[in-house]
């Protein structure tokens, strides 16, 4: 399982949790999102087709309301 984050400093911008992973590690996967989603009330999952045998999921996390930059 391979895991990268991105954040952009733009306003209003969300910071952006790419996982890949292959079918046997699904469980892993989904224990991973549910931490996440314990962190991060509102994440949004996005889940991709298989290629090249990994799938990919894309967990975006909102910027917290009231921050000011």
């Amino acid at each position: 399982m391979c895991m990268t984050s991105s954040a952009s400093s733009r306003k209003g911008a969300a910071m952006k949790i790419r996982v890949a992973y292959s079918e046997d590690e699904k469980d892993r996967k989904e224990q991973h999102e549910a931490a996440v989603k314990g962190l991060f009330p509102g994440v949004k999952v996005r889940e991709t087709a298989a290629r090249d045998g990994f799938r990919h999921t894309v967990l975006t996390v909102p910027m917290p309301r009231g921050r000011r930059e």
